[in-house]
């Protein structure tokens, strides 16, 4: 009998600590728009949505591209994307990312978070600008202690 008990009590432990380590659904889509608001066509532009319903903490944002390539060691580096980019170095960045949320995505901007400090709440979503020949990755996971184990990426290749 003592096994018994000591066995339920093994497989309940066991199916609590699967469950909260395990991922959940968390996941990141994205779609490819077409054109803008007022009607206008779009290029290289994506929408990012988080469709599950926990929120979505990003642990890192990296980029390549032409841009990036290193004539010393004649590859391609894999670099982070700041935070907030200049107007005037997005054109020749050719990529860029910004929460749909204005409020979120000013107080980002004042409070100099990274990306890797960002949380996406359920159904929030994110513009993204991948040019030609570039290649953004958002590296992300559920939100709290319980998705430490979790890793996914979600990456989009710049083009037609």
């Amino acid at each position: 009998m003592i096994e018994v008990g000591v066995g339920a009590v093994v497989s309940v432990l066991t199916g609590v600590a699967l469950w909260a380590v395990l991922p959940r659904g968390v996941v990141l889509t994205r779609e490819q728009l077409t054109q803008g608001y007022d009607g206008k066509p779009l290029y290289n532009t994506w929408r990012i949505r988080n469709d599950s319903a926990l929120p979505v903490r990003f642990t890192g944002v990296t980029y390549t591209g032409v841009n990036t390539f290193n004539p010393a060691t004649d590859q391609i580096e894999v670099l982070d994307l700041p935070s907030w980019v200049p107007a005037e170095q997005e054109a020749d960045l050719g990529i860029s990312l910004s929460l749909d949320d204005e409020v979120a995505e000013l107080t980002r901007d004042a409070d100099e978070l990274r990306w890797d400090e960002v949380v996406v709440p359920p159904g929030d979503t994110l513009t993204a600008y991948v040019n030609l020949n570039r290649t953004l990755s958002i590296q992300y996971r559920r939100a709290g202690r319980l998705g430490l184990f979790e890793r996914r990426t979600l990456r989009i290749d710049g083009g037609v």
